[in-house]
């Protein structure tokens, strides 16, 4: 049966933010040199992903087109510990925002959000609906 997991998440300005979605919520994901590092060990957390898109919005729900999103999934190791899927600019060439659909995941979904600079200031938040089952 498909379910959906709708988050929504207060992003910071300035900075590079990661959002992993599922049972490993908690874990810290961190750029280090060399690669992505987890602050702890992740847990098994297997599902078919029918849809997997995060989307940057303004305090007025309006979407922030320029945005670098990129979407992926833990590989289930501390070190190496994300694996990039898709990325692209949010609203660039007529499509809102990245979607990933129909693949399977073992560790968990990563929403990274790059640099939020130069915009001005407010409330912004990031969107994340995966479709799954």
């Amino acid at each position: 049966m498909l379910k959906t997991l709708t988050v929504t998440h207060k992003m910071p300005l300035g900075g590079m933010a990661f959002y992993i979605h599922g049972r490993n919520q908690n874990l810290i994901l961190a750029l280090q040199t060399g690669g992505y590092t987890l602050s702890g060990t992740p847990m098994r957390d297997p599902c078919r992903v029918e849809a997997f898109s995060s989307w940057l919005l303004d305090d007025n729900d309006q979407l922030y087109r320029g945005a670098h999103i990129q979407l992926g999934m833990l590989t289930g190791e501390l070190n190496s510990a994300l694996l990039i899927l898709k990325g692209g600019i949010q609203g660039a060439g007529g499509d809102p925002h990245v979607v990933l659909r129909d693949f399977r995941s073992e560790w968990g979904l990563v929403t990274f959000v790059h640099n939020i600079v130069n915009i001005t200031p407010g409330d912004y938040h990031l969107r994340t609906v995966v479709m799954y089952e």
